[in-house]
């Protein structure tokens, strides 16, 4: 064994204090600072103040939760990789009309959806890269909307209006302006969400299918496939 100066705030308490931001690294443990075996946290409740005590303990709460959490989400990648090779492997043997509509939703989609559109109905001209101030003015109708969530509004002051408020405004601020990163994550996920719109109504076979048709689509807008397959129990899961 080892000597520590006495006292509430000794020594003990000093090592302590000192691991408990690492305890979530260390096996949800503190270790002896001379001979880094592993100290049983009951053992030290009668050395430290009741403040360490409770910083030490709320420290291994959470170090537990963590560890759990990452065991868990591990476990479930796992789960999902099996499911989205087990989707892949099926679409060899699906029958010659599912490929077919398949193909034909995924071309929907490549112009409805991967493409950016304006969203007034009379006009849905497609619309370029751009960055700065998310009102955007369509260059084809001159109407107005959000490029956060795309929702149109019949004026420029109405467009920004919207913006500031807008629950996809991807800023801290609520600012009319976004960076160009910030603009690439709102698209990603207005795409996203428009997706999954368009796929949830098809069968089983049809959306997983058309999914794998717009692979190519998704990897360069950044989309993870795995958010637009149906999962059936799995999916519910994910969800939750």
């Amino acid at each position: 064994g080892h000597f520590y100066c006495g006292g509430k705030e000794g020594c003990i308490g000093a090592m302590v204090k000192e691991q408990l931001e690492r305890m979530q690294h260390q096996d949800n443990a503190i270790s002896c600072s001379i001979c880094q075996e592993t100290i049983d946290t009951r053992s030290l409740a009668p050395h430290l103040s009741n403040e360490t005590w409770l910083a030490l303990e709320e420290a291994r709460i959470d170090s537990k939760v963590k560890l759990r959490v990452e065991k868990l989400s591990h476990e479930f990648d796992k789960r999902l990789d099996a499911k989205i090779q087990e989707f892949m492997k099926e679409y060899g043997s699906l029958s010659g009309m599912v490929k077919v509509q398949a193909k034909q939703l995924a071309k929907q989609a490549q112009d409805d959806i991967m493409n950016l559109k304006c969203p007034h109905p009379h006009c849905r001209a497609p619309y370029a890269e751009f960055d700065g101030c998310m009102a955007i003015q369509c260059g084809s109708c001159k109407n107005y909307f959000c490029g956060y969530c795309h929702q149109g509004t019949a004026t420029g002051s109405g467009a920004h209006d919207h913006v500031r408020h807008c629950l996809a405004n991807e800023t801290n601020n609520g600012s009319y302006y976004a960076t160009p990163e910030q603009v690439k994550v709102a698209q990603r996920k207005h795409r996203t969400r428009e997706l999954k719109k368009f796929l949830q109504p098809l069968k089983k076979d049809a959306q997983n299918a058309t999914v794998l048709e717009l692979e190519e689509d998704l990897k360069f807008h950044g989309i993870e496939k795995a958010a637009l397959f149906e999962f059936g129990n799995l999916q519910r899961e994910i969800e939750i």
